[in-house]
């Protein structure tokens, strides 16, 4: 019973980083990513963060292998 919980933890934890990581605003992956842009791009991009949570929402409705995660 234990391992099989840990496992299970594992696998959420390795998800949610994975999640995390992705390049939309409001989540880490966008800070790494403003680093990555040019200067001119950077600034448009950064501009998207107050839409960001719109666009987490969005992502888990609207893309069919996102919602079979959640």
């Amino acid at each position: 019973m234990l391992p099989a919980v840990l496992i299970q933890s594992v696998r959420l934890n390795l998800l949610l980083a994975v999640f995390n990581m992705l390049p939309i605003p409001p989540l880490d992956g966008s800070r790494v990513m403003t680093w990555l842009l040019p200067a001119p791009v950077r600034e448009g991009y950064v501009a998207l963060e107050r839409f960001g949570i719109l666009l987490v929402m969005g992502l888990m409705y609207l893309v069919p292998a996102v919602r079979t995660w959640c």
